[in-house]
């Protein structure tokens, strides 16, 4: 398994896990910030009573 960070800002690195980018890591705050969740692909809708 592979475990990346790639700088995107300024002291700020995005972790990536094979397709997914579940944080970011913040070099002034010493630590990793979640990103929106990774595993969700959309929101379902609620059914209709009818």
């Amino acid at each position: 398994m592979c475990v990346g960070v790639r700088e995107v800002a300024d002291k700020i690195w995005l972790v990536s896990f094979m397709d997914y980018y579940p944080g970011f890591f913040d070099e002034d705050e010493d630590r990793v910030e979640p990103a929106a969740n990774p595993f969700v692909t959309k929101k379902l809708l609620p059914v209709s009573p009818v």
